[in-house]
């Protein structure tokens, strides 16, 4: 059995682009609602499958590697005591990218948005 070896590049600039999506000046310690997104290598689906999409009731069906996740996520307060957990989905690339792209451009309209409270 080969050994597979894993190496961690360190940030290189010149080869790494990566865009912050963060609101400059704006203090994300402080309490408030955040999404986090995990994208898994080759955005394959790996923590199981989607199945019902095809009567419009899609129920995501966990494989061993997505039960750990699925707990794992769960613990997060039991290590973050203020850390309280909404919810959580597992959506597909189409909606990963709607959601990123409401991200991104969200913050520069948050006095315009009807539930913004100052």
């Amino acid at each position: 059995m080969r050994k597979r070896e894993i190496t961690m590049n360190k940030y290189n600039p010149n080869i790494h682009h990566r865009k912050s999506i963060r609101l400059k000046g704006y203090d994300y310690s402080q309490a408030g609602l955040y999404f986090i997104t995990i994208c898994v290598q080759d955005r394959k689906c790996r923590f199981g499958e989607i199945a019902g999409v095809e009567n419009f009731q899609p129920e995501m069906i966990l494989n061993d590697a997505g039960k750990i996740a699925d707990e794992c996520w769960l613990e997060i307060p039991n290590h973050f005591p203020n850390a309280v957990l909404h919810e959580h989905i597992i959506r597909d690339e189409k909606s990963y990218q709607r959601i990123s792209e409401y991200i991104i451009n969200n913050p520069k309209n948050w006095r315009e948005d009807n539930f913004f409270n100052d």
